[in-house]
Order: structure tokens, then C-alpha cells, then sequence
């Protein structure tokens, strides 16, 4: 048993090292590595192809960065509170973010489109609030994408009352910060 498990790793190692050689049209063997290939972006939408916001036939807003620097926002409720058809209600810690009149369980969080579990960002129970402290400030977003309605076709059932995907900035090489 152990003599095949040799002998098939030693088989594929060296199927590996041939795999990164090149034959060129004489014969020859090169070594060089082959050439990077960029991809391009994909822009993932409520109907899942790239289109213009005033074509999606979901109901969507799309807070842009300079959307974002013409206020002065405290944090994400303070941006939400504008959006047409999102309704914060409490306050302090208890606030809740709900969609088109849906519960607050059935609006879903996406940070980089991924997922903020609703134990996350609403950690004392069902409608008692959500934790702001798990979302990114409002210096780290690039934009926030609103999908108002149901998405649950997309995103599952925490989306039955529309998503809030918050896409932050990407890195830089330089060093930046800003005082709150």
C-alpha cells in the first residue's frame, strides 16, 4: 500500500514539472514562465449580469463615495435613514434596519458581499437591534448598494425584505487615516 502511494506521488510530481515546461517549434525545452492574463471585472447585480441602475428591474440605490463625502454620516444608520423605503427605528443600540415594511430579520447584510450573519449583526435576539461595531466606518466604504424588495432568490430567506451590501475601498499603498 505504502509502495503505491510512492510511486503514484512520484508520478505525479514529475507530471508536474513537465507540465511547466515549454517545447518550442525546434524542439527545444524552456523553462520560462508564461505570460499573466488579467481578468476581467465582473459586476455581480440583482439579476445577475452587469446593467445601468435605471435598467435593473429590481428596485436598487447605490450610495457612491462622493455621495458619502458631500454629508457628514456618524455611521451606516445615519446613511440608511435617507434611502427611500429603509426605515431605522429605536435607538442607541437597539436600532433596527427594515426594508419595504418587511421585519428586520429579513434584511440581510453583505460586507464585500459577504455575508454578516444575523446572530452578528443582531447579537441580543430576534428584533433587538444590530451591531453597528461588526460594519466597516464610513471612511472604509466605497459605495453601498440598496436592494429594496425581495431577494431572496439570490441571497436566501434573510433577504425577503431587501439586501445592504456594503463594498468597501480597496487597499493603497499609502498610509491614511481619519479622526472621528
Amino acid at each position: 500500500m505504502i509502495r503505491r502511494s510512492l510511486l503514484a506521488a512520484s508520478i505525479l510530481s514529475s507530471m508536474s514539472a513537465i507540465a511547466n515546461t515549454e517545447i518550442n517549434q525546434d524542439g527545444a525545452i524552456s523553462n520560462k514562465p508564461t505570460e499573466q492574463v488579467k481578468l476581467e471585472t465582473i459586476v455581480v447585480t440583482a439579476t445577475g449580469y452587469e446593467q445601468d441602475v435605471s435598467k435593473a428591474p429590481a428596485s436598487m440605490t447605490v450610495i457612491s463615495r462622493e455621495e458619502l463625502d458631500k454629508r457628514e454620516y456618524n455611521d451606516i444608520t445615519d446613511v440608511l435613514r435617507n434611502t427611500p423605503g429603509v426605515v431605522i427605528s429605536g435607538s442607541g443600540s437597539a436600532q433596527t434596519v427594515s426594508i419595504r415594511g418587511m421585519s428586520s430579520n429579513y434584511t440581510l447584510f453583505l460586507v464585500d458581499g459577504k455575508r454578516q450573519y444575523s446572530k452578528d449583526v443582531n447579537p441580543n435576539g430576534d428584533d433587538n437591534g444590530f451591531e453597528k461595531n461588526i460594519l466597516p466606518p464610513i471612511a472604509a466604504i466605497e459605495r453601498i448598494e440598496i436592494i429594496r424588495g425581495p431577494a431572496s432568490t439570490l441571497y436566501g430567506t434573510d433577504a425577503m425584505g431587501g439586501v445592504i451590501n456594503i463594498i468597501t475601498k480597496k487597499v493603497s499603498d499609502e498610509w491614511t487615516g481619519t479622526v472621528e
